[in-house]
């Protein structure tokens, strides 16, 4: 909130994400006036087309097994002005990709930098 405005509220899909996460997500997002979670995507099937009628401002996306996470430059072509980010299927590195020619690893994540990124548009310099 900045002088007396709401902050507006983001949009956020989650899309094979594990339960355990989810549910992490979802309480931190719990106490986040700012951010919806609008739907959970279960399989990747028609991902693009779904992400279009949906337009979330941010997608959270579980990576599997030894899965590369490139696929985030697939939503990115669909959705240009997203911020995704991209979870190692142990949870223990995030990737966030944007439509800005830029990717950051974040090692040692946790559900503070979760918070973190999810909320604060100086997220990054908070993080490095």
């Amino acid at each position: 909130m900045q002088d007396g405005i709401p902050d507006p509220v983001r949009r956020a899909v989650m899309v094979t994400i594990s339960p355990l996460l989810a549910d992490v997500i979802r309480r931190v997002v719990a106490g986040h006036v700012a951010i919806e979670i609008v739907a959970e995507i279960r399989k990747r099937s028609r991902l693009e087309a779904r992400l279009r009628t949906l337009r979330p401002e941010i997608v959270l996306m579980g990576l599997h097994g030894g899965e590369d996470d490139k696929i985030a430059r697939v939503i990115l072509a669909a959705l240009p002005k997203a911020r995704i980010i991209a979870f190692s299927s142990d949870v223990r590195v995030a990737y966030v990709h944007e439509a800005r020619p830029h990717r950051t690893e974040l090692r040692d994540f946790s559900t503070e930098a979760l918070f973190a990124i999810l909320s604060l548009p100086s997220w990054l310099a908070d993080l490095s």
